[in-house]
């Protein structure tokens, strides 16, 4: 009696010794046989390939991320609260003027905002549109709509680099007015990827139930921002108690992407392909 194993090996039962053998006599040919099995195909090399790219995009994206994050840190927390006074003009035209290389470093930490924004827009784009790829390129174009509003604040500011040559405050306050614009549009896509996230089988349904409720925060507190005067004596108590999901809602996936994203497999239709294993 002969067992074939599908390493190319045969075993007889008379002797119980292992021999050489071309390839199994009844096992058939694998389109996925790796390197070691001594077999390769263009169809196995491609699959690679595309598993290779696609983890190459995860990883930007969760760098872009992560880049993002830090550089808002320091514009919209450390920056704009050491230059900009609400409600005080004078004060705050002596802060910039004091402090008018923070004032510009501020201006270009949310101009390399908006390049990493539209750089996160197409490698998400390109990392998840394996999977219903129509609601995928919604996502990406929801999130260059909010870059170019983005854009219009950072013109503003860019205004009072030189603080004789314009009203920081004013300048400041206009782009106060399109970043709360364009976080609406910014919470709208986030749930959107939020819920792309949650329908994949390939990444932890955590991040994607962050994303979109840190979506849907943004979209709300920044929509009553612009639509109810009023909303300002709630919105720092509301900011507070909703800050550490909403900032946790993309910051999260940032950092499982730039540490663990190179491990996960790349889905094909909702199931992993058996060339994402192959070695």
């Amino acid at each position: 009696m002969e067992w074939a194993s599908g390493n190319g090996l045969r075993v007889s039962g008379a002797n119980g010794r292992w021999s050489k053998i071309d390839k199994p006599p009844y096992l058939p040919a694998s389109p996925f046989l790796t390197k070691s099995q001594g077999k390769t195909n263009p169809l196995q090399n491609t699959f690679v390939a595309m598993k290779t790219n696609t983890l190459n995009f995860a990883r930007l994206t969760g760098i872009a991320l992560l880049a993002m994050a830090i550089l808002a840190g320091f514009a919209f927390v450390f920056a704009m609260n050491e230059v900009f006074v609400p409600a005080d003009m004078n004060a705050t035209y002596l802060n910039v003027l004091a402090n008018t290389g923070l004032y510009q470093a501020m201006t270009w930490a949310f101009t390399v905002i908006f390049l990493l924004d539209i750089l996160v827009s197409f490698s998400l784009c390109y990392w998840l549109s394996d999977h219903n790829p129509k609601m995928v390129k919604s996502m990406a174009v929801l999130r260059l709509l909010y870059s170019l509003i983005l854009a219009v604040g950072i013109f503003h500011l860019f205004q009072s680099y030189y603080p004789e040559a314009a009203d920081p405050y004013d300048s400041i306050l206009r782009f106060q007015h399109y970043f709360s614009l364009g976080l609406i549009v910014f919470g709208v896509h986030l749930s959107l990827l939020g819920w792309i996230l949650w329908k994949r089988m390939d990444i932890p349904k955590l991040f994607g139930a962050l994303a979109l409720f840190a979506g849907l925060c943004y979209t709300l507190i920044h929509f009553l921002i612009m639509s109810w005067p009023e909303f300002a004596s709630y919105r720092q108590t509301i900011e507070n108690g909703l800050a550490l999901p909403m900032a946790a809602g993309e910051l999260a996936l940032a950092l499982w992407l730039s540490i663990k994203g190179k491990r996960f497999s790349p889905m094909l239709s909702g199931s992993a392909h058996p060339a994402f294993y192959a070695t």
